[in-house]
């Protein structure tokens, strides 16, 4: 799939369900709220946002599904994400340390290059005619 594509989503449990979970907050950031084929999509947990878009009160939280624990609806699933690459960030925040400590050390080579001048000549090393004459 795509970014667009919706996950596989049980249907509805009929009936009274108890929800076991935990109550969590907000999400940090604020997404916006859009409209697909007429079902609300967001990327982020928002509940104020949220509330303008639906037609009955909500609360300011979320429930967050323990799955396995006593009291849990054995009917209730959390919806697997397809796109959850939790390796891949982590590879990219490898990536970008190694490029903050590449960056420190190409520094340091840098000034200590300069501090020290250019290489000068042994007495092995072989002189061309054109360099020992502009050094003069």
């Amino acid at each position: 799939g795509d970014a667009t594509s919706r996950p596989p989503v049980p249907p509805t449990p009929t009936g009274v369900v108890t929800v076991a979970g935990r109550v969590a907050p907000p999400e940090a950031r604020r997404g916006g709220v859009d409209r697909r084929d007429g079902r609300l999509e967001v990327r982020r947990i928002a509940p104020a946002q949220l509330a303008t878009a639906l037609p009955y009160p909500i609360f300011g939280g979320y429930v967050l599904l323990d799955e396995g624990q006593p009291g849990a609806a054995p009917e209730l699933a959390a919806v697997p994400s397809p796109r959850a690459r939790a390796w891949q960030n982590a590879g990219y925040a490898v990536q970008w340390w190694l490029f903050a400590v590449l960056t420190l050390v190409g520094y340091g080579w840098l000034a200590r290059r300069e501090a020290h001048g250019p290489p000068s000549a042994g007495p092995g090393d072989r002189v061309d005619a054109a360099t020992a004459a502009t050094s003069r």
